[in-house]
């Protein structure tokens, strides 16, 4: 078989089936009951992503496939050949390299099945990458190819479970993952990649975000009620992780840093402080403690930011961000009126 055989291929026929591959793993995954249920969900994952890469890669006027005179002749290109080829078409939102290396992590999780999914607990560990991977293929399919995947199913990963969920960050503490040999050897590794990405700078939120859901009894319903809330909190439907560590070194952006990572435009739209601060208004950010941190000085405070900021403002769609825009400026404007009408009193 050559590559003519395939000439009639379309970038959109690979995107299509990368996308339903995406959306079959998210509802393997999800079932409350199923043998096998990572292993599947996981190869299903690591192919969808082969086949974005590839929709990329032909999308841009590439070869997928190795010439006649080649060695490999009638092969096309493997899943880390198309994603190194796929480099130079990642947009500037969304950084290459820990997007690459979560991905290589769960390509490993496929590969070593037979001795990373019998460890009691592992699945702790690989929700995080799984999740973070999940959000990093929706964020890059909706620059590249302008389309939201998550209009068509919810795009997290429920840990379904009649215990309590576990912490995945107590798991990386503690000295029970230490004690089994195969988690040990791949908590290092995550390690060292993290202090690699920190060291150039890098977003560590694309590399492995920790998300939980935490569902709360709040109230025990009553015959008067007619809407059972699980939390009266705004942000319900966005899982929240909450440790407590040094808010500097959590929190460690300033404005600037912030405008320096999203760049100076977004989505086709002007990227200015004065954008970021209408956002920041508009999502009440400086009230979440996930993406501020109020540091209170003598005369003033200043506000200081978590990496995380950067991941929300870059996961907002182009209506969102001008929405905030136009909202912070009526804000503004009547600020200004009322300002002037309380002068003239």
């Amino acid at each position: 078989m050559n590559s003519n055989d395939y000439s009639e291929i379309s970038y959109n026929d690979l995107l299509n089936n990368s996308i339903a591959a995406i959306l079959a793993a998210i509802e393997i995954y999800n079932k409350p009951k199923m043998e096998y249920r990572s292993e599947c969900f996981v190869i299903l994952l690591v192919n969808a992503w082969e086949l974005l890469f590839k929709a990329i890669v032909l999308k841009n006027g590439k070869e997928l496939f190795y010439p006649e005179d080649s060695h490999k002749s009638g092969h096309s290109l493997t899943i880390f050949e198309a994603m190194k080829e796929s480099k130079e078409f990642f947009p500037n939102s969304i950084s290459y390299k820990p997007v690459t290396q979560n991905l290589q992590y769960l390509i490993k999780f496929r590969n070593n099945a037979i001795h990373f999914y019998n460890e009691k607990g592992f699945d702790i560990l690989f929700y995080g990458l799984a999740q973070t991977s999940i959000f990093n293929y929706r964020d890059l399919v909706r620059e590249i190819f302008q389309k939201d995947v998550a209009e068509e199913i919810n795009f997290s990963l429920l840990p379904l479970a009649f215990g309590i969920p576990p912490d995945p960050i107590q798991f990386l503490r503690s000295e029970e993952s230490q004690r089994r040999p195969y988690v040990s050897e791949y908590i290092k590794l995550i390690s060292k990649t993290t202090k690699e990405l920190e060291s150039e700078e890098i977003d560590t939120g694309r590399f492995l975000t920790v998300y939980r859901i935490n569902l709360q009894s709040m109230k025990k319903i009553a015959s008067s009620d007619i809407i059972v809330g699980v939390t009266n909190e705004e942000d319900a439907e966005t899982p929240i992780l909450t440790t407590k560590v040094d808010p500097n070194q959590s929190h460690p952006y300033q404005q600037a840093d912030v405008l320096k990572k999203i760049g100076c435009s977004l989505h086709g739209v002007k990227f200015t402080s004065y954008t970021l601060q209408a956002i920041v208004w508009c999502e009440q950010i400086k009230e979440n403690p996930r993406y501020c941190w109020q540091l209170q000085q003598k005369t003033s405070s200043l506000s200081r930011y978590s990496p995380e900021i950067v991941s929300f403002i870059n996961y907002m769609t182009k209506s969102q961000i001008e929405e905030c825009v136009r909202k912070y400026k009526e804000d503004q404007r009547r600020k200004r009126q009322s300002k002037a009408g309380s002068s003239l009193n």
